[in-house]
């Protein structure tokens, strides 16, 4: 029995099972295609806005999995977009039945934590009205 490799596309393996397509070459020379796909379809400002980022992991003949960097990108494209990413993965994923999305693990803290730490003014010196002057 062998493991399926990033390389390989989804096929029947030695004991019958069906081998996945992992982030590879592969998963992504056709996610490029689908990124295309749906820029032509829902424009450029849609595109830029929401699918940039998005990113194709994996393929295992069923499954398409996606994934975007924040959370609300992820909810944004399930609540409105989700139809269209299935019509154009399936265009390139013939056998797909769905799109799971995910959110990818960033490196970086969020930017919150890299500002830094402002302590408040001193309470007499802080105001709570504006003055404007002619």
């Amino acid at each position: 029995m062998q493991a399926a490799t990033k390389a390989q596309v989804p096929g029947i393996g030695e004991n019958g099972a069906v081998l996945a397509e992992t982030a590879s070459a592969a998963v992504e020379g056709r996610g490029q295609k689908v990124r295309a796909m749906l820029k032509a379809r829902l424009g450029d400002e849609i595109y830029s806005s929401w699918f940039k980022s998005l990113e194709f992991e994996s393929f295992d003949g069923r499954i398409v999995k996606v994934s975007v960097p924040v959370k609300f990108v992820r909810n944004w494209i399930q609540e409105h977009y989700a139809d269209h990413l299935l019509a154009c993965s399936r265009i390139e994923f013939t056998s797909a039945e769905r799109v799971t999305s995910a959110v990818t693990a960033s490196a970086s803290p969020p930017f919150w934590r890299m500002m830094p730490a402002v302590a408040p003014a001193p309470a007499a010196s802080r105001s709570t009205t504006a003055t404007f002057a002619p």
